[in-house]
C-alpha cells in the first residue's frame, strides 16, 4: 500500500508525520484482514485515531489510539541533495478500548489485541516500508504493556525512530 500523503519537510515537521501516521494506521485498523509477516494474516479492529491532545469519540465504544511524539535529538547534515536533518523521536501510542456490554469481547481483551497487532506491524519492515519512504524510519518497539486507567482498558506501545527530511533554504 503506497501512502498518498506527502513526505516530511522542515516546513511540515509537525503536520506531515501526523498525516502519515494517520493514513498508515487507518489502512490497518479498518476492520479488514491484513498480513503481518511470518505470523500470517489477522483481522484488525476498527480504531479511532487522534494525536497529542486530540479527542477520541465519546463515549468510546471500541478501540481508540492516541499518538504522542517527543523529539529527543536533532542532527543536521549535508548530502548530495542539500541540507538534511534527522530527528530522533519517541512515539507513544495510547491504545484504549471500551466495549459495551453487548459488544464482541471485553475491553481488556480488545486493548491487548489492538496493541499486539500494532506492535507486530511496527516491528515488521515490510509493513513500515511506506512510512520509511516518506521520512519515518528505523522504527524500534521499545516498551509495551498495560497502564492504569479507571475509564477504559489502556495499553501503551512505545516506539523510537527517526524523522528524515530536507531543510528548506
Amino acid at each position: 500500500m503506497a501512502l498518498i500523503s506527502p513526505p516530511i519537510t522542515s516546513l511540515t515537521l509537525d503536520s506531515a508525520p501526523q498525516k502519515l501516521w494517520h493514513e498508515w494506521l487507518s489502512s490497518y485498523f479498518d476492520g479488514g484482514t491484513h498480513d503481518v509477516g511470518a505470523e500470517g494474516s489477522f483481522v484488525f479492529p476498527i480504531a479511532a485515531i487522534s494525536f497529542d491532545q486530540g479527542d477520541l469519540p465519546q463515549p468510546l465504544n471500541g478501540v481508540g489510539m492516541t499518538v504522542v511524539a517527543e523529539t529527543m535529538r536533532q542532527r543536521l547534515y549535508l548530502d548530495d541533495s542539500g541540507r538534511r536533518a534527522s530527528d530522533e523521536v519517541l512515539w507513544t501510542f495510547y491504545v484504549r478500548a471500551k466495549v459495551a456490554a453487548t459488544g464482541d469481547g471485553n475491553s481488556r481483551y480488545q486493548a491487548r489485541q489492538a496493541a499486539e497487532l500494532l506492535r507486530a506491524i511496527l516491528a515488521n519492515d515490510g509493513c513500515t516500508m511506506d512510512l520509511a519512504r516518506k521520512g519515518i524510519s528505523q522504527l524500534r518497539v521499545r516498551k509495551a504493556g498495560p497502564a492504569p486507567s479507571t475509564d477504559f482498558a489502556l495499553r501503551l506501545v512505545r516506539v523510537s525512530g527517526q524523522l528524515e527530511y530536507d531543510i528548506a533554504t
